[in-house]
Formats: C-alpha cells, sequence, structure tokens
C-alpha cells in the first residue's frame, strides 16, 4: 500500500487507534515547530508530512490488535512494533519518500539506543525521527489511556525532562520546554 495523501492517511489512522481526534494533527504541529526552532527551516514540511504518517504502519496490523483497550502481551508488542518498518516502506512513494520513510521508521528509537526497531542511538537517530518521539511522546501523554489517566501539560513536559538523555534527545527536549511553557502559562492566565 502507498500513501497519496498524508492527511487523508492520518484520518484513516486515526479512526482505526484508539486516540481522541486531531492527536496526529498536534502531533505534526509540534514537530513543524520544533523543528523550525531546531533551525530545520528547509526540513519542517517533511518533518511535519512524517510526523502526520509516524503510525501509517498500523494500517498493516489487525484491527483486533489496535482495538485492544488493556496492555498488550509480550507477542503483541513485538508485532506492534514492527508497525514503523511496513510504514517507511508505505511513505517511500511520496515526494521526499526517502526523508519521510527514515523518519517514521526511527521516531520510537530512544537517545541510548534502547528503542526499536534497530536500536539506533543519540546523533545516529535522524534529528526528524528524534522531533517526531517528543511531539508524539507530549501529546500521548495528555490522552487517558485504558491503563492510566492523562497527564496535564506540566507533568507531561516533566516526564520529558526525566526521560531526557535516556530516550529523548536532551537539546531536543529543552528547545521543546522552551516553545510549550510559554503557552501553558497563557492558558492559567
Amino acid at each position: 500500500m502507498a500513501v497519496e495523501s498524508p492527511l487523508t492517511a492520518a484520518r484513516v489512522i486515526e479512526r482505526m487507534c484508539p486516540w481522541p481526534e486531531g492527536h496526529l494533527q498536534r502531533v505534526a504541529g509540534y514537530s513543524a515547530q520544533l523543528a523550525a526552532a531546531a533551525a530545520l527551516d528547509g526540513a519542517v514540511p517533511v518533518v511535519a508530512k512524517a510526523a502526520l504518517l509516524h503510525e501509517i504502519g498500523k494500517l498493516a496490523l489487525p484491527e483486533e490488535l489496535l482495538a485492544r483497550r488493556d496492555r498488550l502481551t509480550p507477542p503483541e508488542a513485538e508485532a506492534l512494533r514492527r508497525h514503523v518498518v511496513a510504514g517507511a516502506e508505505m511513505c517511500r512513494s511520496l515526494p521526499d519518500g526517502e526523508r519521510i520513510a527514515a523518519i517514521v521508521r526511527h521516531c520510537h528509537e530512544h537517545w541510548n539506543g534502547q528503542g526499536y526497531p534497530d536500536r539506533l542511538a543519540g546523533e545516529q537517530i535522524p534529528i526528524g525521527a528524534r522531533i517526531v518521539a517528543i511531539a508524539d511522546a507530549f501529546d500521548t501523554l495528555m490522552i487517558d489511556r485504558p491503563w492510566r489517566s492523562a497527564y496535564s501539560p506540566e507533568e507531561a513536559l516533566q516526564i520529558l525532562w526525566f526521560g531526557a538523555d535516556t530516550q529523548w534527545d536532551p537539546h531536543l527536549v529543552e528547545l521543546f520546554d522552551q516553545l510549550v511553557r510559554p503557552t501553558l502559562v497563557r492558558r492559567r492566565t
């Protein structure tokens, strides 16, 4: 399956997966802001498209796996992890497809090398993938899950800081905090 329209694909993914509407669009927005703050001006549209599509590989998974409301078994979790490889393949036909595919494939890698699928570490992980990982984590932390309640934006930022230098690029977490924290202050006033 090839991707023809990133926004249409994002809407299909959101219908299949148990997220609130707009999750992928919010991740794309955060990703574009962070890419611009990281001075990746020419890459901002690529990062934003990859953010919209970072979960597209889930379309290749059985619907019952995506519909699960409780924690996954180890074999189910392993099957779910393969979505990034399938998603990268689906994105190759797009304009800038190789760049988008690299971000989609590696957005679940961890700064310390403990992520998936290739166990890349540090700056081996494409910067666009590091950006999407932070944006996705932030938005996902603020969503109710079957096994935990949603965190507040402040708590989500604290969790990102806790995982800086292990799960996420610490420099990008700092930049993200600088972008997001002022909006939190404005929300409270």
